[in-house]
């Protein structure tokens, strides 16, 4: 984990924006070749997007969801977390543990997603930690992360359903 921090610090900005969304796919590539229906992204209980517009369904996933999800999933826990833990130690690991399940069980449509959640909220939290400790703004980086992600979700949705 050193050397990857390491690496990271070093880093212009935009790459680290760039590998985290690009990791993020790669794991859904991986999950999606081990789902039993092939398809990672057919999730049922967010079927509640069918009912919404274009325009809506981008809005909702592509600014809303990013954003609140790292007010919450990354930015409240680590501020929590800084709060109850001094060791720095134990910090890092706590804070990962704890974002990244916290954000999978807020997307909670199967096993195999919840695993895919973890692994994403792994890849998002540690951005955010990354970013705390270049002192960037962590809040924003993230965001645009989740964000791009989240378009290309977007844009295969769109091209899946059409």
């Amino acid at each position: 984990m050193i050397n990857i921090k390491k690496f990271l610090m070093s880093i212009n900005k935009w790459i680290i924006v760039t590998l985290g969304f690009l990791v993020m796919l790669l794991l859904l590539v991986i999950t999606t070749l081990f789902t039993s229906n092939g398809n990672a992204l057919n999730n049922p209980n967010v079927s509640y997007l069918d009912n919404l517009s274009i325009l809506e369904t981008f809005i909702e996933s592509v600014i809303a969801a990013p954003v609140l999800e790292t007010l919450i999933f990354q930015m409240f826990i680590y501020w929590s977390i800084s709060k109850l833990i001094s060791s720095k130690k134990f910090f890092l690991v706590i804070y990962l543990i704890s974002s990244s399940l916290l954000f999978a069980i807020s997307h909670y449509y199967s096993i195999s997603y919840v695993f895919y959640a973890i692994c994403c909220g792994l890849v998002l939290s540690y951005s955010y930690f990354i970013f705390k400790e270049r002192e960037e703004n962590a809040f924003v980086f993230t965001v645009l992360i989740h964000s791009i992600f989240n378009f290309i979700l977007f844009v295969i949705g769109v091209f899946i359903n059409n």
